[in-house]
């Protein structure tokens, strides 16, 4: 549980969790999770070498196709789950 003060510190400060690639059904992230990197099977593109590929995405990156992971997204920010509102 986080400190009741911090969680109203953050509220008042306008703080929320946004919806994200790392927290989308569909991304998948890199096999170096450290790199921050993933893939995106919604948004693909002819890549000029090898054909259709799906778009690599950072995970802090943002599309209006975003269908929230919610296990995901508990995992994420847990007792902050509140600050998300509406995702």
């Amino acid at each position: 549980m986080p400190d009741p003060a911090k969680l109203e510190a953050l509220r008042s400060a306008g703080a929320r969790v946004v919806p994200t690639c790392e927290t989308c059904a569909t991304w998948t992230p890199a096999p170096d999770s450290r790199s921050g990197w993933g893939r995106c099977p919604v948004i693909l593109y002819e890549h000029a070498k090898h054909g259709g590929s799906e778009a690599g995405m950072p995970r802090n990156g943002q599309c209006p196709q975003h269908e929230v992971d919610f296990p995901r997204l508990v995992g994420l920010v847990g007792d902050y789950l509140d600050l998300a509102g509406e995702l």
